[in-house]
């Protein structure tokens, strides 16, 4: 197999795969559980994202879909399970900043829950580890908005030949992977 650039993104399992090739990397899984709502506010496709105090955040999507969450269960790593817990945590967060919270919060469509990557700091990295090889990790909850600001930032370097130097939001990667001695 032929190739010119690998970029790896693929959340905590990013430090298994790169130990395999002699780095150790700043990163841990955390488990994560969106709630997903189907309501009659249709025109929600044009909202904002509400990024409230705690964990509870509003994502909108189109035709009345809004996803609550995101919890940040740290010591659960791997555990995919659905919990009440998560349910009741997210609802009663997000109750003060609603209207009409009983027609938001009604019984969720369904759950998603997941694994995803997080750092000491808890802050993302993105950039290239070598001539061939491109990174990026590290996102946490910001996932689904910086997400794919980054993955834009890495295609702009990729297809146009073009630094990856965004020193506001950037921080070097030495501060997350390091060569095995």
């Amino acid at each position: 197999m032929e190739f010119d650039q690998i970029i790896l993104t693929p959340g905590p399992q990013l430090k298994n795969l790169l130990k395999d090739v002699g780095y150790t990397v700043d990163i841990r899984p955390q488990k994560g559980q969106l709630l997903v709502f189907e309501t009659e506010l249709i025109e929600s496709g044009n909202w904002p994202v509400a990024m409230l105090s705690g964990e509870a955040d509003l994502i909108p999507f189109e035709k009345g879909k809004i996803l609550l969450g995101a919890t940040h269960e740290n010591d659960a790593t791997w555990d995919l399970a659905e919990t009440a817990a998560a349910f009741t945590q997210l609802t009663e967060s997000a109750r003060p900043y609603l209207a009409t919270p009983a027609k938001l919060l009604a019984t969720p469509v369904h759950y998603r829950v997941g694994t995803r990557a997080y750092t000491s700091d808890f802050a993302p990295f993105f950039g290239r580890l070598s001539d061939t090889l491109v990174v990026a990790s590290g996102l946490g909850s910001s996932g689904l908005t910086t997400g794919p600001l980054i993955g834009y930032l890495l295609a702009q370097s990729l297809n146009y030949r073009q630094t990856l130097d965004y020193p506001n939001y950037q921080k070097p990667l030495t501060r997350y992977i390091q060569a095995r001695a």
